[in-house]
């Protein structure tokens, strides 16, 4: 992660993704918005052929209902890009060995560590519910922002699990 990043990262207390890692992270929305595009695509065609046919009422269900999903959906994956403030007075050595220890532990790979941040994954097994999981750790003066999403790098899931 570039400082440019970082700094955003820091800024907007939200975890800054590349183009591929938002697509892999929002692409639950484009299969909730494919059906209401495909149906309202022919029924603009059939206007702009002069041969208008009227919305019926199951038509607007399957138009409306994936929509309001995808609002849904749009909203949750976003307040996951958050990151939660932890204050404290312990020195960043002192945190560093403290997530040394969870990491070892949980068995957390190490993907990035810089002077202010830390990035690992995690690679469940199959049956864990989860295609992993990417823990950001970002130092700021007395704050420590903790992020964790499913891995962008790998398919996209429904459920975080949270690590």
């Amino acid at each position: 992660m570039t400082e440019k990043k970082l700094e955003e990262c820091i800024r907007n207390k939200k975890l800054s993704l590349s183009f591929w890692n938002k697509y892999t992270h929002f692409s639950i929305l484009i299969y909730l918005l494919i059906t209401p595009i495909i149906l309202l695509f022919l029924h603009i065609k059939d206007l702009m052929n002069n041969e208008p046919v009227s919305l019926k009422e199951n038509e607007i269900y399957f138009i409306i209902t994936p929509i309001l999903f995808a609002i849904l959906f749009f909203k949750i994956q976003n307040n996951r890009l958050k990151f939660k403030k932890v204050s404290t007075t312990l020195t960043k050595d002192e945190l560093i060995k403290i997530i040394e220890n969870i990491g070892a532990e949980l068995k957390w790979i190490p993907y990035l560590i810089g002077d202010n941040i830390i990035i690992v994954k995690t690679n469940p097994s199959f049956w864990s519910g989860s295609w992993g999981e990417q823990i950001t750790i970002i130092f700021d003066k007395n704050n420590v922002l903790i992020n964790s999403i499913c891995d962008p790098d790998k398919n996209s899931s429904l459920v975080s699990m949270g690590r």
